[in-house]
């Protein structure tokens, strides 16, 4: 690459050439032509103009719509019909999972209290049995294991809420 004297910069439209500092293109460029060129002081410079629209969500802008409608027959209700349609997908998948976690909560709980009792009823029956010892060690790891799970899943539960309300409220600051 050529080195830059201090009275010239680089343009990165024309890939980098020097040009003048001076020398420069105003104004507005056309709305139907987006590329445009003008010579100025001997020097061909081109402009080109890229407009970018976006839209969030599966409903385009109502001049987009009117568009399809004059492309596609109907192309506007369609695309109603279409999202509407995604719509009542995604709440038919979030309900079925949300049911599925439930059913899964609750099989865990009875399953943990089944252990539980069994092994309280275990350390019990050691105990009437003449092992003592052993049968006070079994009942108080199956209590203090108990304890621990439900102070555990109650620490997780905070620290999940706690996440959330920090998200929400970052949420409603922007």
């Amino acid at each position: 690459m050529v080195p830059r004297s201090p009275d010239r910069i680089a343009d990165p439209a024309i890939d980098g050439e020097y040009v003048e500092p001076n020398v420069t293109v105003s104004g507005n460029v056309p709305a139907g032509n987006p590329i445009t060129t003008t010579v100025q002081q001997g020097r061909k410079r081109t402009t080109i103009q890229a407009q970018v629209a976006s839209f969030q969500g599966p409903i385009p802008p109502p001049e987009l719509l009117r568009e399809y409608n004059e492309i596609v027959p109907n192309g506007a209700d369609r695309i109603m019909k279409m999202a509407e349609a995604q719509s009542a997908h995604r709440i038919e998948l979030e309900s079925i999972v949300i049911k599925g976690d439930d059913r899964r909560a609750d099989r865990g709980l009875y399953t943990g209290f089944t252990i539980g009792i069994v092994m309280l009823a275990l350390s019990f029956v050691l105990v009437m049995y003449g092992h003592d010892w052993a049968g006070t060690v079994f009942g108080t790891i199956d209590l203090l294991g108990l304890i621990g799970i439900f102070v555990y899943g109650r620490n997780v539960k905070m620290k999940e809420l706690q996440r959330r309300d920090a998200k929400n409220q970052a949420v409603r600051r922007k």
